[in-house]
């Protein structure tokens, strides 16, 4: 039994614990390597956890054995953490608290004299973690998002397995009261994330997130001029093609399918942008709207090369361009025989009625 040691276990799938530790345990050798008996529980109140991008802290116990002998062992590490907090690496405050997590680690053919990667299976759950504060995650968008998180609390949970050259599980957040920023404009929502991994290579931090889903409701819009409330109003974005890198900040291709109960939020938020003609406000409340677009995120820049919606009387199409210096697009709206078109240049605005189709299909 050694008491108040330092202890440091690193593996080839990006996880690594350390921290002051209690350790007791037996270890059975034969012909120089451990053998199955071969058993090391460690206990410790400041453990560290690393896992890809994250650390989390907290009491913990680490369970090391050996579950195959031979000349090439198999090693089987579990560790369990609770009353913990998380973080990603580098950052000086943690806002993910309350932490209950488990990690098991299984490596193959152990071999000290073997310096390629060796094969691994991990998995990691969380059971549950509180987000204190939503704009931790504005770090994964690019500097000028015109969407921010500014406030409110989530709970989060996780369900992974990661082998050598492959993803697959689920990650789990859901807030009842969300703040967020619009292009500067208010709003608080309800959200629920469901982010599933289908695909990857892990050590890369690629992940395949095809499938995964978002919900919004409970949308109000916070504003001088138009304000919006509503219960049953909710949105639905669906990827039927997603690819991640996720590294700060995060990259995105993304094919999108989205739907919602009607465009009184959006409306909404043009109204106390103060630039909307008064005249396209009957024209863009339309109900059970549902469109697609496509989306690359990358080096701080986002670009929709398409992105279509449309009602039972309108039709919006959009194309942009937004990076930390300037935001640039066009927006073409149809009603029924009317169109117009919105230009974007420099971030500034700029409605045109003159031949609207042609130049947004020349754009």
């Amino acid at each position: 039994s050694l008491v108040g040691s330092e202890m440091c276990i690193r593996d080839r799938a990006q996880t690594e614990v350390s921290g002051s530790s209690n350790i007791k345990g037996e270890l059975h050798i034969a012909e120089g390597l451990p053998v199955p008996g071969t058993r090391v529980d460690i206990t410790s109140e400041d453990l560290a956890v690393h896992f890809l991008e994250y650390v989390s802290r907290g009491d913990g116990r680490i369970t090391l054995r050996v579950e195959e002998g031979g000349e090439f062992p198999d090693w089987l590490m579990s560790i369990e953490l609770e009353n913990g907090d998380m973080k990603r690496r580098g950052e000086d405050t943690a806002y993910i608290k309350d932490v209950i997590l488990s990690l098991e680690a299984r490596i193959e053919d152990v071999s000290f004299e073997q310096k390629e990667d060796r094969k691994f299976a991990l998995e990691f759950k969380i059971p549950s973690a509180r987000v204190t504060d939503m704009s931790v995650f504005n770090a994964n968008f690019p500097v000028d998002s015109p969407i921010r998180f500014t406030g409110g609390e989530a709970s989060l949970g996780a369900d992974i397995v990661l082998l050598h050259d492959d993803a697959d599980g689920w990650v789990r957040l859901k807030s009842s009261d969300v703040k967020a920023a619009v292009d500067d404009q208010s709003i608080r929502a309800d959200l629920q994330v469901d982010i599933l991994l289908v695909d990857g290579v892990p050590a890369d931090m690629i992940f395949d997130i095809s499938g995964s889903r978002l919900v919004l409701d409970h949308v109000k819009v916070e504003g001088e001029r138009k304000e919006f409330e509503q219960d049953k109003w909710s949105a639905v974005v669906e990827l039927p093609r997603g690819e991640t890198v996720w590294k700060e900040p995060a990259q995105l291709k993304l094919d999108i399918d989205f739907s919602m109960s009607d465009s009184r939020p959006i409306v909404a938020m043009f109204s106390n942008q103060g630039w909307k003609p008064k005249f396209l406000t009957n024209m863009m409340t339309i109900e059970d709207i549902k469109g697609k677009a496509n989306i690359d995120m990358a080096d701080n820049r986002i670009v929709i090369p398409l992105a279509k919606a449309s009602g039972d009387t309108i039709e919006v199409d959009a194309k942009a361009v937004i990076t930390e210096q300037n935001s640039n697009g066009m927006v073409y709206f149809r009603y029924k025989n009317f169109d117009a078109l919105l230009k974007i240049k420099d971030g500034k605005k700029n409605l045109d009625i003159i031949k609207p189709q042609e130049k947004y299909q020349a754009y």
